[in-house]
């Protein structure tokens, strides 16, 4: 079974290693896989991975690339062990592997309209209240809110819109009109 939270791990401790920079190696890898992708059932087995690794890192030295042999490795492993489909799954772990490590945070921000100032005062703030070193926030305008803000950050979840107010209120008025059903 692939665990792509234990390549990335594993990923993260060889680029240690080496004394790579394991995000310049990240971006290797998207570049990379997204073209190993493109040839697709063609690369795999040890001699396809070791010929596809091989061309990589001449074209790497060529454009003048370097830090990035645990990332080939990876590359290699992947094609080897057959799981080249797998990546997309794997550069998401990653990157949030990377993420966690640099105490950065990644929020997804759901606006009720268009706002240019709220996600640099909401990333201001989640910066000073969590002590993230960094936040990454991805912006997404979501009318069904009807006003106010909904943002997610791994397994936690702050609602201050319109719609989640209303949803709060009408699962309030249920659950009072269901006691006093109970007690007439």
């Amino acid at each position: 079974m692939f665990n792509a939270e234990r390549w990335a791990e594993a990923y993260w401790a060889a680029c240690a290693r080496a004394g790579e920079d394991p995000a310049r190696g990240l971006c290797f890898l998207e570049t990379v896989l997204a073209a190993a992708g493109k040839i697709g059932r063609n690369v795999s087995g040890t001699h396809s991975a070791d010929k596809f690794t091989a061309l990589v890192l001449r074209a790497a030295k060529k454009t003048g690339v370097d830090g990035v042999m645990s990332a080939a490795a990876l590359v290699r492993l992947l094609i080897r062990r057959g799981h080249l489909e797998k990546s997309g799954h794997l550069i998401e772990a990653i990157g949030r592997f990377i993420d966690e490590k640099n105490r950065a945070l990644r929020v997804t921000l759901e606006l009720a309209g268009e706002d240019e100032d709220f996600p640099r005062e909401l990333e201001a703030a989640l910066i000073k209240e969590r002590g993230a070193s960094s936040v990454k926030i991805e912006t997404k305008v979501n009318p069904a809110l009807l006003g106010g803000f909904r943002w997610t950050a791994g397994s936690e979840r702050a609602d201050f819109s319109l719609a989640g107010s209303l949803e709060r209120m009408a699962q309030a008025a249920g659950a009072e009109t269901a006691a006093l059903a109970g007690n007439g």
